[in-house]
């Protein structure tokens, strides 16, 4: 009910402004914001520039150079997470779109590939599924046809890394830590095929019964009933309390270093709740997602509120992107904001600090145009997305 204002057609929106009148500033930032940033040239070189940061960024962390970065270890991951999820987005639309062959495609290809499995090297698999997801997303809008077969290869591969990341993860990561017990880039390639046969393996195993499957992981609804369970009849109203920590999140690390971290309102809950000791939250993060930390908050209201919220949200970003050029500054906000709502097990906090930080990166990859621009070219003859 939130998003149905902002549904529509669109018409109207892209009319030019009258002759008699000179557009007001207003209207030329909107204009430019619906038209694509780059031409064919341009957008290889983003490609590639995008997924150079990101193969970078997971090699420090893998080889434990990140470690040097101390505080301002956040803003660039920030800027590097963004800047592979919009490469990964715009591989996706070039090879849906018959931009992107040859040569230029094996190597973007490889260079996914190579992102992809860095960024799970953590043992974690919510950055190499934002990577592919970018890339579907991308290849779905330019070609308009979605890929069943690789749809069903990256369930059936996600499944298998799901099922044995609870026994690689007692295997390779320190005690009481959520990091790697040795940090080497060599020892990579040897985890994640260790990793996909404690995979295959689980299914057979007696603990498989205590990991769940991707499926299950794809809903919070038992979170939910957990809280409705017992508030307030046996845990009183949290009344605001996970919310009240959003301002401390939001001052960069780097001028902070003693800021609350952002997973601090999902910490609470897992504590609140049971599910967790306090000194086992800084080895496992458990996810609640919005409505069940709304609840935790206010009861049902709060969590009217936020769906309201929510809902208008995400039709603004429907709205944003119904009539923005497929590689336009709207358009990367659009999908940009779509990956990171891909993620339902964040609370409001964590959310809106990951928003931020990926609208940063955002604008930091809609100036790479102008600096990687060698020479002028003809406009790009990309097609516009029609509203839906």
């Amino acid at each position: 009910m939130a998003a149905w204002p902002f549904l529509g057609d669109g018409r109207g929106r892209n009319k030019p402004p009258p002759l008699t009148r000179t557009p007001g500033k207003a209207q030329l930032i909107r204009a430019r914001s619906l038209n694509n940033l780059a031409t064919n040239d341009e957008l290889y070189r983003l490609i590639f520039i995008g997924l150079a940061a990101g193969i970078l960024y997971q090699l420090s962390l893998a080889s434990g150079v990140a470690s040097y970065l101390g505080t301002a270890i956040g803003l660039v991951r920030s800027v590097a997470v963004t800047l592979t999820s919009l490469a990964c987005y715009l591989t996706g639309f070039a090879r849906g779109s018959g931009l992107l062959t040859g040569q230029r495609w094996f190597a973007a290809l490889a260079g996914f590939l190579l992102v992809t499995a860095l960024s799970m090297s953590g043992l974690f698999l919510v950055g190499g599924a934002v990577n592919i997801a970018a890339v579907l997303l991308g290849y779905v809008l330019a070609a308009k046809r979605i890929p069943w077969i690789m749809l069903g290869v990256v369930f059936v591969v996600l499944s298998i890394l799901n099922a044995g990341k609870g026994s690689i993860r007692n295997e390779y990561w320190a005690r009481d830590s959520q990091g790697l017990r040795d940090t080497s880039v060599l020892q990579v390639p040897g985890m994640i095929v260790d990793w996909f046969a404690a995979g295959i393996s689980a299914p057979v195993s007696p603990r498989a019964t205590q990991s769940p499957s991707l499926l299950e992981r794809t809903s919070l609804l038992h979170m939910v009933l957990a809280v409705q369970e017992a508030t307030p009849s046996i845990i009183p109203y949290l009344e605001g309390g996970t919310y009240a920590l959003l301002p401390s999140m939001l001052m960069p690390r780097f001028l902070e270093p003693e800021k609350t971290e952002s997973q601090a309102g999902l910490n609470l809950l897992s504590v609140r709740y049971g599910r967790q000791r306090a000194e086992d939250t800084y080895k496992t993060t458990l996810g609640w997602g919005m409505v069940a930390e709304a609840y935790a908050n206010y009861g049902n209201p709060a969590v009217i509120i936020v769906g309201a919220l929510f809902g208008a949200f995400c039709g603004m970003l429907m709205r944003l992107s119904a009539t923005a050029g497929p590689l336009s500054l709207a358009m990367l906000i659009a999908i940009a904001s779509t990956l990171a709502l891909c993620n339902l097990e964040l609370d409001v906090s964590s959310l809106v600090v990951s928003m931020l930080q990926t609208y940063g990166g955002i604008l930091l990859f809609s100036a790479l145009p102008r600096v990687v621009k060698r020479r002028s070219v003809p406009a790009m003859t990309l097609p516009r997305s029609r509203a839906r």
